[in-house]
């Protein structure tokens, strides 16, 4: 029988994530979000999404969750334009092909190759950039001495980035992308 339910926002299976083990024992991570509290950047494909979970209760400051429209798919969509438009195509390139590129920074076949590397390194340090610009703010709250993490399936491509940008700008945040990021929030 269902006792009690209640809608959390997703950023939250993160933190459950990140708080409980596979058998529901508490992490050392438990102590100190239970101290200080965290905050969560959930990347996702259309949003960022931001959560600040309050000290003692652990719960989610529910006036306080923030969604951008900012996830990875507009940085998708910005490489895809700047591609289609140097290489003269009228159609969008397929995302399987796209992702491709972003893993190689390479387009094209044999003797056509053409190389993009510096332009797909560009494009994921702007849009990691306007991520960071974005949720700055929450990351300068007190409970990110907690811990911020750093998650969804934006976090597996631009995860580490952010988390070099979070950390240069705070020293006393432990910032860490969970092992799969992608499925961190749904464990």
């Amino acid at each position: 029988n269902l006792v009690r339910d209640s809608v959390q926002p997703e950023g939250w299976g993160s933190l459950l994530d990140a708080i409980l083990t596979d058998k529901g024992a508490n992490t050392e991570r438990y102590s100190i979000i239970e101290g200080y509290g965290a905050v969560i950047i959930d990347i996702g494909g259309r949003t960022v999404d931001t959560m600040i979970v309050l000290a003692e209760v652990m719960t989610p400051k529910y006036d306080d969750v923030h969604t951008y429209d900012l996830g990875i798919l507009y940085m998708h969509r910005k490489l895809n334009n700047t591609i289609m438009q140097l290489e003269g195509m009228s159609e969008p390139l397929k995302r399987n092909r796209l992702e491709e590129i972003i893993k190689t920074g390479k387009y094209g076949r044999g003797s056509k190759e053409r190389d993009y590397s510096e332009l797909v390194e560009k494009i994921l340090n702007e849009h990691t950039n306007l991520i960071f610009e974005r949720v700055k703010a929450v990351i300068a709250r007190p409970e990110a001495e907690g811990g911020v993490i750093i998650t969804g399936g934006g976090a597996e491509l631009l995860g580490e980035r952010l988390k070099a940008l979070v950390e240069e700008y705070s020293s006393k945040a432990e910032v860490f992308v969970p092992v799969d990021p992608v499925f961190s929030n749904a464990r």
